[in-house]
């Protein structure tokens, strides 16, 4: 009699959560969302080429165009989202610029009225942390033919020329970066750096020196490209009745093995059993569910396997078959049979090494993505059913 009462108890209880399930029918995506990338995954590399003015303390009385220098970039970087990324940036060749006295550093000829042009090679080693506001206003899009992105950053100039002075610069700039792939892209970079004005060899006057560059090059992605989106549907039922369910089936799980191993010893001792006096134990199957692109078991769901275990020792003579699966609303083909694999096997491994249940009484059978399973929802496709 008790056991026909937790079953209608059950019954009733997924009957009011199928009730809200349908009163949910209305969700709510966010398409915005996207799924952390791996450490592999969004690297690119790049060049630049372009010309760069250094503006010192008397680099005004030599005409602009002669103070324009050839300047070269390459760097290494890496998004970890599609609005935040960093990069690690060589800069160089050589800057021009005019000084008041023939001794003063890095001086190469007369320029007239008491000046004198300098030149200097140099080599410029920073970091950069990168904000495409395109992609964190607009959305994440391969296919975005244009993109705005600011940058900042600091590091070390070094003089390649004689005498070899070194100085802390700090960065700053913006890339207009257009597509040309999903891969590549043409670069547009404007950008002024600065450090303290006894770098070109004269001290006095201005505090700060500053080199300003324009550039043109071009970018392209390594590994994978992109992000997967995240989209959450809402169903109208809470987290908390979801949790309230799975104690109420755990509950019923181990009242169910309880009664049954009370049979068993009141046969053993040649009692006349309470219910019934010839019983076949039977489980249904069990559903356990797994967290987007995970494979690891929570502690809920160990528990779940735990009274499951129990039930599979009492049929030593049956084989129970773990079905894998994967939602196809995210993820390639070759990741969801992947995960599906792993999620099967951890199943199957928490079963047999941790509750001792004999590794020939299960059989594995792989799904990898699926259409939506219950309820017309991704997220409950992430899972291994025990039959």
């Amino acid at each position: 009699m008790r056991k026909f009462f937790y079953l209608m108890l059950a019954a009733f209880s997924i009957g009011t959560m199928a009730s809200a399930q349908n009163q949910g029918s209305r969700s709510i995506e966010y398409p915005q969302r996207v799924i952390t990338n791996g450490f592999w995954d969004n690297w690119f590399v790049g060049t630049t080429v372009g010309t760069n003015v250094y503006t010192g303390n008397h680099d005004q009385h030599i005409s602009f165009g002669k103070r324009l220098a050839p300047a070269l970039n390459a760097y290494v970087g890496k998004w970890f989202t599609p609005g935040l990324g960093a990069r690690a940036t060589y800069s160089g060749l050589y800057w021009k610029g005019a000084a008041v006295s023939p001794a003063t550093d890095y001086v190469r000829d007369v320029l007239g009225d008491g000046y004198y042009k300098q030149r200097g090679h140099f080599v410029n080693m920073h970091a950069d942390v990168l904000l495409n506001i395109s992609e964190m206003f607009c959305g994440h899009n391969l296919k975005r033919t244009y993109s705005f992105i600011p940058y900042a950053g600091a590091g070390l100039i070094h003089s390649t020329s004689v005498p070899h002075n070194d100085e802390v610069s700090l960065h700053a700039g913006i890339i207009n970066r257009f597509r040309a792939t999903d891969r590549l892209g043409v670069n547009v970079e404007l950008s002024t750096t600065l450090f303290k004005n006894k770098f070109d060899g004269e001290i006095g006057g201005k505090k700060i020196d500053g080199m300003t560059n324009l550039m043109v090059g071009v970018s392209y992605h390594i590994g994978k490209n992109g992000f997967d989106r995240n989209i959450i549907k809402y169903t109208g039922v809470a987290q908390a009745d979801l949790d309230n369910a799975n104690e109420l089936v755990n509950n019923l799980r181990g009242e169910n093995i309880r009664l049954s191993e009370e049979l068993k010893k009141q046969k053993d001792a040649n009692q006349k059993p309470v219910v019934e006096t010839k019983s076949e134990t039977i489980m249904a199957p069990v559903y356990v569910m797994f967290e987007l692109g995970k494979s690891n078991l929570s502690k809920a769901q160990r528990i779940n396997l735990q009274y499951a275990a129990a039930s599979i020792k009492m049929c030593p003579d049956k084989v129970f078959l773990l079905e894998g699966y994967a939602d196809n609303a995210t993820g390639s083909v070759e990741t969801n049979k992947r995960l599906s694999a792993e999620r099967t096997a951890a199943v199957k491994n928490c079963l047999v090494d941790e509750f001792g249940v004999p590794a020939n009484q299960l059989r594995i059978e792989i799904k990898g993505g699926v259409d939506n399973m219950f309820y017309n929802d991704p997220a409950l496709s992430r899972a291994v059913i025990i039959k």
